[in-house]
């Protein structure tokens, strides 16, 4: 059986026949949380955007027995599927500012273990939190390029990190739709039944509880950068939340009452370690919404380190 770097030069060798007149290349890109991925983009001159395809989840299915021609079958049916339109350049809006600041958003993602990723990026803190930003480009087919804009993007486009703040939370508000909504409408739409107020469900968290998401975004998470998201379901409730960072892609709200947040750490820590992959988690502390002051705030706080609780 092959080891992992011969398995990706074979990949590399075996793509570049099925695609004739492409380079493969190889990369390495830091993720989230410190996460490396090893990934070929298919390289043409005549194309401005590449699709990057991650081998590691490939290589898994090779080790458990799929065979080598099969697997390379699958990644192949992924490039055509990611491939965008010929008539696509991401490039094109991007390079120019004036149309480049229509077309950003921006992610939150754990402080602590994004120390190496966050030196080559503008950013904000936000609590235990920082705040990058992006740039999307529509690629038709339901497919989208992302761009995590790094300091040299700035020099780039000849402005300032608080001009790009700006412009990403304008654009933001103006595209993303925040949603807080019950997970009792949720699960009533989908057809479920609700548990009676007070019991538990989804791996300890109560059924009493409400999903928060930035609809469309790069990073649901950022709608704790919008606290009055939050207003309309603790005057509902009429309580203050503790907000449940459950990944990137969303956080859920529970009313206050009386729960300890020290407990609901606990819970936090076993669905990060359980269920959401490394590079999906946010965080490992609770946070309280005030309905008297309508802000956020760390009710309690995960481990410190490169970690952050995370595991």
């Amino acid at each position: 059986m092959m080891e992992f770097e011969e398995f990706i030069e074979k990949t590399a060798r075996a793509l570049e026949k099925s695609f004739e007149g492409k380079t493969a290349r190889l990369r390495e890109v830091l993720k989230n949380n410190g996460v490396r991925r090893r990934g070929i983009i298919l390289y043409s001159p005549s194309e401005t955007a590449f699709p990057t395809v991650y081998l590691e989840e490939y290589y898994e299915e090779y080790r458990k027995g799929k065979g080598f021609p099969e697997v390379i079958r699958e990644i192949e049916r992924d490039f055509r599927r990611h491939r965008p339109p010929e008539n696509v350049s991401i490039l094109s809006g991007f390079t120019r500012w004036c149309l480049a600041r229509e077309k950003l958003d921006i992610k939150v993602i754990n402080y602590k273990a994004n120390q190496e990723l966050l030196e080559a990026l503008p950013h904000r803190r936000f609590l235990d939190l920082a705040e990058v930003y992006c740039y999307m480009e529509d690629l038709g087919g339901g497919s989208r390029g992302t761009v995590l804009v790094d300091k040299s993007h700035l020099k780039l486009w000849g402005i300032s990190q608080e001009e790009l703040e700006e412009c990403a939370h304008i654009c933001h508000k103006r595209h993303k739709n925040p949603q807080v909504r019950s997970m009792r409408e949720i699960l009533l739409e989908a057809g479920g039944q609700c548990l009676p107020d007070g019991e538990r469900a989804m791996g300890g968290f109560p059924v009493k509880m409400y999903v928060a998401v930035n609809a469309g975004s790069v990073s649901g998470a950022s709608i704790l950068l919008y606290p009055e998201s939050f207003r309309e379901a603790a005057e509902r409730l009429q309580d203050d939340l503790y907000i449940l960072p459950s990944s990137v892609f969303e956080v859920l709200a529970i009313p206050a009452g009386r729960e300890r947040p020290e407990e609901l750490a606990g819970m936090v820590r076993e669905v990060n370690h359980c269920e959401v992959a490394a590079e999906e988690r946010l965080s490992g502390s609770v946070y309280l919404y005030s309905r008297e002051s309508g802000e956020i705030r760390i009710a309690w706080e995960g481990r410190q380190g490169k970690e952050a609780n995370l595991e």
